[in-house]
């Protein structure tokens, strides 16, 4: 099941790193949602879930696409005060 969603072209998965170490990743879906951000919890507040955001923009950018939509568990107030940083509407 794993390899068919990563061989599945309407999905990109992206794995952010710094020297080599796995810091978080992000589950795009190309139709009409990001299914997973996550940063590992040491790292957060460091920049790394704005930039893993700027390639999520980049790819959007390139594909034409002009409307970014998120979610979240209602009790993640982190995600809650990321996007909202980031400027989504609710």
């Amino acid at each position: 099941m794993k390899e068919s969603l990563v061989n599945n072209e309407s999905f990109i998965f992206l794995l952010l790193e710094d020297n080599e170490e796995a810091l978080g990743y992000a589950w795009i879906e190309i139709r009409e949602n990001i299914h997973e951000i996550s940063i590992v919890e040491t790292k957060r507040n460091k920049g790394y879930g704005s930039s893993l955001m700027e390639c999520i923009y980049e790819i959007a950018n390139d594909r034409g696409i002009d409307l970014i939509e998120l979610d979240y568990w209602l009790e993640n107030s982190v995600a809650k005060d990321f996007y909202k940083k980031k400027n989504f509407i609710k």
